[in-house]
């Protein structure tokens, strides 16, 4: 079995999977955010603007960290963590003629991604600025194919190291999965609440504070000052939510093409 340098390569082999696994991980909470017609639905009716601009920030980042694990090893003198740092680590002719190409391959899979660091995200392309030029694609297809790229480097590389294979699989836990459930739960509370509350409303509107009393008292509560106002922040919610769930479109770009 080919060898690779193992004290030169293993902190950066580290370093450089957990680099791709953090793009894994964050392009799998993008997909269950906004590449299912559901969760993009949620997200508009709780605030549609904000997680339009969730969707660009967490896009961005993304082709950011492909960039990052393609850059050349040194710009403007600083060391950087790349993928084009491996081949040099390889010992054998034939591991390192493998781990080029493939390299190669990792670098031209994320060009889309470098196009739009250095004419949009890191500078602002004047042409690009003025609707002079356009920049190329970007779908989830080709962030999943550049960070596919570059596993089968690590695992190359890995495989050369240690004969050991590093999965290609990453799961999304905690956050993004209870976000959603947590958010689709509070939506449906407020709407049922409003339901049980339409009985004693009526048609009046949300910020009818005689009618807040009311419900409250027959609810057997207290008519306070903090209760009457959560009373009418909740209608205020519910018909909000109402209006927004009818006049909602996927709006913005809150999902990106496969």
């Amino acid at each position: 079995m080919a060898q690779v340098n193992v004290s030169a390569n293993g902190d950066l082999l580290d370093a450089l999977g957990s680099e791709w696994a953090g793009g894994v991980d964050r392009l799998n909470e993008f997909e269950l955010l906004f590449g299912d017609a559901d969760h993009v639905e949620l997200l508009n009716l709780v605030g549609g603007a904000f997680f339009a601009d969730v969707q660009r920030i967490f896009w961005d980042d993304q082709l950011l960290r492909l960039t990052r694990l393609t850059d050349p090893p040194r710009t403007v003198g600083k060391d950087n963590l790349t993928v084009k740092r491996l081949p040099d680590l390889c010992e054998h002719d034939e591991l390192r003629k493998k781990v080029e190409e493939q390299v190669a391959v990792a670098v031209q899979k994320a060009e889309f991604a470098r196009s739009h660091r250095n004419q949009r995200i890191s500078h602002k392309d004047l042409a690009y600025a003025i609707g002079g030029s356009e920049l190329p694609s970007t779908t989830l297809g080709q962030v999943r194919g550049a960070l596919d790229a570059v596993h089968a480097v690590l695992q190359t590389v890995q495989m050369g190291l240690q004969s050991t294979h590093l999965s290609n699989e990453v799961l999304v836990y905690g956050g993004v999965p209870v976000f959603l459930h947590r958010t689709a739960s509070l939506v449906d509370a407020v709407r049922c609440v409003e339901e049980l509350l339409a009985d004693l409303s009526g048609q009046a509107p949300p910020w009818n504070v005689d009618v807040a009393t009311d419900c409250i008292r027959r609810l057997g509560g207290t008519p306070s000052q903090e209760n009457v106002r959560r009373i009418i922040k909740l209608r205020s919610t519910a018909a909000q939510l109402r209006a927004d769930a009818g006049n909602s479109a996927p709006g913005d770009g809150s999902r990106r093409g496969t």
